[in-house]
């Protein structure tokens, strides 16, 4: 079976209005729910669009649909190898350049969107768990875990950046005592 990894950008008319609730969120944390919302099913999200409405009354002036990573060269053969687009599963971009060298791998990117976004490097990032018992996933939550332990305040990049780091240095029975702690 065949997975569309396609997404959609939107760009908002309302660009000086105030800030939302959700706005004050991590913007990464912000670009994993979006993705997150778009790569549910239609059928799934159609009942939940009125609560999406009630949350941003605001109007888009286009939506597009924006093509997934399989769509730049080199991706397919790397997830052959087992390596998944980091952008499916976070949209914190950065945690690809702290990746272990040998549980990441990159090729250029070459959709207009991603290489129009500020936090871009013009690369397209895909991982594997440097833990071979945990999933990519499980591994990503055992970053946020770790780097989000104490609740910092204000959330600093810079700190999130020095954490994940810190984390990813741990071997595979200290990862996977946290994820396991974590999940309680």
């Amino acid at each position: 079976m065949e997975i569309d990894h396609q997404g959609f950008s939107s760009l908002n008319q309302h660009d000086r209005a105030p800030r939302r609730w959700w706005e004050l969120a991590p913007e990464p944390m912000q670009r994993v729910a979006l993705r997150t919302w778009a790569a549910l099913p239609r059928v799934i999200r159609a009942p939940l669009v009125p609560i999406g409405r009630w949350i941003n009354p605001h109007q888009t002036t286009r939506a597009e649909p924006s093509p997934g990573p399989d769509t730049v060269p080199g991706v397919r053969e790397l997830r052959a190898q087992g390596f998944l687009p980091l952008e499916e599963h976070t949209g914190a971009e950065w945690v690809g350049q702290l990746w272990p060298e040998q549980d990441r791998r990159s090729v250029a990117e070459t959709r207009p969107v991603w290489l129009n976004d500020l936090d871009s490097d013009g690369r397209l990032w895909l991982m594997r768990s440097p833990w071979p018992s945990l999933t990519l996933d499980d591994s990503l939550s055992v970053l946020w875990s770790w780097a989000e332990r104490d609740r910092p305040q204000p959330l600093d990049i810079d700190v999130y950046r020095e954490r994940v780091a810190e984390a990813l240095s741990w071997d595979e029975a200290t990862a996977t005592e946290w994820h396991r702690r974590s999940r309680r």
